[in-house]
């Protein structure tokens, strides 16, 4: 978990270090978003949104998947890398043109349940039926 000390060691006065606060920032709302329920969630994840978008329109996120159901997976470009998802329906029209055109050179991906899911429920089937 980053301190607000971490948040403020980053360069202020550089657009580097801007950004990757504007990251963390992300980062933490998602964090913070779990955590809470109704309208607190939502605005978590309202911060997590508009600085997803900063970023995105400032280059500074690499798309590194995209799954079945139009869900980014995102990594925010530093040291460390941040990764995070966001529905693609999220992101504002200006990030979303930026992001599109970059999914068309990226390999979707899905997690591993939803990418075997029939193939496991086919062989639990058969398994059961082999039984006497």
């Amino acid at each position: 978990m980053t301190s607000m000390t971490e948040l403020y060691a980053a360069d202020a006065g550089s657009k580097q270090g801007d950004l990757h606060t504007l990251g963390k920032v992300a980062q933490l709302a998602n964090i913070l978003a779990k955590q809470l329920t109704g309208s607190q969630r939502a605005l978590a994840y309202r911060i997590k949104t508009l600085a997803l978008n900063a970023l995105i329109l400032e280059g500074a996120v690499r798309v590194n998947g995209v799954r079945a159901n139009a869900i980014l997976c995102l990594d925010i470009l530093g040291d460390p890398i941040i990764r995070l998802h966001i529905p693609i329906s999220f992101l504002q029209p200006e990030a979303r043109v930026l992001m599109r055109r970059t999914i068309t050179q990226t390999q979707a991906k899905a997690p591993i349940s939803e990418r075997l899911g029939n193939q496991l429920r086919s062989l639990q089937q058969k398994s059961y039926s082999d039984k006497p």
